[in-house]
């Protein structure tokens, strides 16, 4: 039984960033490599939202954005960190990684309540004439679709806001900080009296689903709104970079079985397949803007 759980103690580990697992055996590739691949895919996680969070700053805004992708990756990392934390044998490095991702998703989430909600003037007038059209004003825009008024008026139930929003993204980075890490202490508890089939399962797996299946609003968004202007491409050029860094790894041990390591990058695999599906619907996006504009 020990060394069945080792063996799949392992294979967990090397699922995601677990480039440490394979540096201890025979390489088919300098170990370098699969050191800098290793420190490469957990960099990518952990840095993965900063450019759509300072494509976000720039523009003041994030419209354009989907917040289901985000609250949905957020799920995932906060899973995946009380995950690694939770298997003895895992780096804090690789922990920390996923603590990142978290914090991002917070500050990217707390961008949308502190951009998204405008001066109180705008807000009333919005409310007073047409609720459905987005209004921009010199402090802030008005709420631009359903997802950003959702998760707004969680927190900003009242119709008057502040307009100040330094102090509001300040506030809500914060508390989205403070509650994914409680969530983080939870999960992990409950991940160390799971059996270790049960916490693969829950914090391996369902990870890799929500970070997939996250893709799915921002793709949504690109076609509703006929703009790709809100989402960051950036995200996606280390999102791919991380994952093929990762993929690599798991190739890298001489004797490694070809068909373990395809199911084990699986998830990897999977998501650079959903960024190549985004890329498609943005060229389709992109290319089929002149031709509408044309028509009318």
């Amino acid at each position: 039984h020990s060394s069945s759980h080792s063996a799949s103690s392992k294979r967990r580990h090397i699922q995601l960033g677990g480039a440490w697992t394979a540096m201890s055996e025979r390489m088919r590739f300098p170990a370098w490599v699969v050191s800098a691949c290793g420190i490469i895919g957990a960099a990518a996680f952990a840095l993965l939202l900063l450019p759509q969070a300072l494509q976000n700053a720039r523009r003041q805004s994030t419209k354009g954005m989907s917040v289901g992708m985000i609250l949905l990756w957020h799920v995932g990392s906060v899973l995946s960190a009380a995950f690694y934390a939770s298997l003895p044998e895992s780096p804090l490095w690789v922990v920390l990684s996923m603590c990142a991702c978290s914090f991002f998703c917070g500050l990217v989430e707390a961008q949308v309540i502190a951009y998204n909600v405008g001066s109180s003037e705008d807000f009333v007038k919005m409310t007073d004439e047409d609720s459905t059209t987005d209004t921009e004003s010199p402090q802030g825009e008005t709420l631009s679709s359903p997802g950003c008024a959702a998760l707004s008026s969680a927190l900003m139930p009242c119709k008057r806001v502040s307009n100040k929003h330094p102090a509001t993204l300040a506030i809500a980075t914060v508390a989205f900080t403070v509650l994914a890490g409680l969530a983080v202490v939870i999960l992990y508890l409950v991940f160390c009296a799971l059996p270790a089939e049960a916490t693969f399962d829950v914090g391996n797996i369902v990870p890799t689903s929500l970070f997939a299946v996250g893709f799915l609003p921002q793709v949504n968004e690109f076609v509703s709104q006929r703009d790709v202007s809100g989402y960051s491409f950036a995200v996606t050029a280390i999102d791919i970079v991380g994952c093929s860094a990762n993929s690599l790894v798991l190739y890298a041990p001489v004797d490694v079985n070809a068909s373990q390591a395809a199911r084990d990058a699986a998830p990897f695999l999977t998501i650079i397949a959903m960024h190549g599906v985004l890329l498609g619907v943005a060229g389709f996006v992109v290319c089929a803007r002149p031709a509408r504009a044309s028509a009318f």
